[in-house]
């Protein structure tokens, strides 16, 4: 079967710095909660699994595995990508 990829939508608890920027510290998913243990590496990027706007790549450590997490502030939305088959 064909691979498909699509966008999931998370709440992220972020620390607003004085700066302006912020940092990720807890996300939501599915009624859960996750702690961000920290944040490993932040870059802009765009994935190319799904069609996103401007995007800042986060990638985390959650329970002693790395993840990617994407804030897009043309939406001021979070969201992470989900593999799915069609």
């Amino acid at each position: 079967m064909a691979t498909k990829f699509v966008r999931t939508p998370i709440g992220v608890e972020a620390l607003f710095l004085m700066d302006g920027s912020f940092v990720p510290k807890k996300l939501w998913y599915n009624g859960k909660s996750f702690e961000i243990i920290r944040v490993v590496r932040e870059r802009k990027y765009s994935p190319w699994q799904v069609r996103a706007i401007a995007t800042t790549e986060y990638t985390v450590l959650i329970d002693d595995a790395e993840r990617q997490i994407y804030y897009e502030p043309e939406s001021n939305r979070w969201f992470s990508i989900k593999e799915v088959e069609r």
